[in-house]
């Protein structure tokens, strides 16, 4: 008995990658987040914010890139949300990068 794979749907097929949708806006969300405190921090004088309201900000804005990184990974064999999953890696990937050359830059000055 032969079966018609064309009338099978796509994720009961044999070669079907797992859909990570939910990774890719995951991971596009965290890295808006992180966008956003990051330009929150970086707008305002730090000297100004107490140090309680800093740090509530600051390590959010260090975990959530982190975390998109890590959803934006999985979702890339996905066949839906890939192109979130990408963006959101690429968002994260350019605010670490950031965070680490301003970090950088602040210890050498």
């Amino acid at each position: 008995m032969e079966v018609d794979m064309e009338n099978i749907q796509p994720e009961f097929r044999r070669g079907h990658t797992v859909d990570r949708n939910g990774c890719a806006v995951a991971s596009f969300i965290s890295s808006l987040v992180g966008l956003f405190l990051f330009v929150i921090l970086l707008v305002n004088d730090v000297d100004d914010i107490p140090d309680s309201i800093f740090i509530v900000l600051f390590l959010p804005m260090i975990i959530l890139p982190i975390l998109g990184v890590i959803f934006g990974s999985l979702s890339f064999n996905s066949m839906r949300g890939k192109g979130m999953g990408i963006a959101g890696f690429v968002i994260s990937v350019i605010i670490l990068l950031l965070i680490f050359l301003l970090l950088i830059a602040g210890s050498i000055v």
